[in-house]
Parts: structure tokens; C-alpha cells; sequence
């Protein structure tokens, strides 16, 4: 069955909750910062085969804090660095009403420095497995 992407409706949240129902896992994207929504329908073949909605996609606007700490400082004064950034990032994420702010550690260079993100500033590990795609790089 053919499936076409189109602009959201208001109309198709009841069948979306009704996906979601069926699958809680996957969670669904709040509609805050979104550049894009769109839902994906199957195209029926008329009143015996209507179509219906067959998903829903969103693109959002994502947050993603670079800290680049000189490794040679005392550790007090990185953790006072880290600190300052983390303020810098959230306080901005507030004001421009990002709901979420991304933070990749690479933790077999830097082990423990996710456990201090969690401790002081509540950052959680995120379940899933993160990808990249390089848009200019894709087409």
C-alpha cells in the first residue's frame, strides 16, 4: 500500500495517540521548537480501503553544548570551567525555549566526566543509539 508524507493536522492526533498506544516506547515529541511535522498516511482506494494515518514525523530544533577544556588546568579549575559553560548552555536553552540540550561525551577518553554531568547538572543518558548524517555530505 502506498504511503504519502503530509503536512500535520490537528485531525490526525487521535489516530497518532492510537499508534502511541500501541507503542508507548517510542514515546511522543512534544511540538515545541519544531521546524517540520508531517504525518504519513496510506493511501486507501476508496470507502472499502480508506486511507488512515500511518505515522507522524517531526524535525526539531536540537541544542548541543561544546565544552573544549585545556586538560593541562588544575582539576578544580576544569570543573569551574565545565560549570560556567553548563550555566551559559542551560540559561541560553531557557531563554530560547529549547526543551532539550544534547551533550556527547566520549567516555573512554574522558571517563567519569558524564557521572559529574549527571550529578550536578541532572543529565540523563539517553537510551537508543545516537546517529549522524552530514546533510551537505548525504545528498
Amino acid at each position: 500500500m502506498p504511503v504519502r508524507a503530509r503536512a500535520f493536522k490537528k485531525e490526525d492526533i487521535p489516530e497518532i495517540a492510537e499508534i502511541h498506544k500501541r507503542q508507548p516506547d517510542l514515546g511522543v515529541p512534544s511540538r515545541d521548537n519544531v521546524i517540520v511535522n508531517c504525518t504519513f498516511e496510506t493511501l486507501g482506494k476508496g470507502p472499502s480501503n480508506p486511507s488512515r494515518v500511518a505515522g507522524y514525523g517531526v524535525l526539531k530544533v536540537f541544542a548541543e553544548a561544546v565544552l573544549i577544556i585545556d586538560k593541562g588546568l588544575r582539576k578544580i579549575d576544569k570543573g569551574r570551567a565545565v560549570s560556567e559553560g553548563m550555566k551559559i548552555a542551560l540559561d541560553a536553552c531557557r531563554k530560547q525555549g529549547i526543551e532539550n540540550l544534547h551533550i556527547f561525551v566520549d567516555t573512554k577518553r574522558h571517563p567519569g566526566y558524564s557521572k559529574i554531568l549527571q550529578k550536578h547538572f541532572g543529565a540523563k543518558v539517553c537510551s537508543g543509539e545516537t546517529l549522524l548524517i552530514k546533510v551537505g555530505e548525504s545528498d
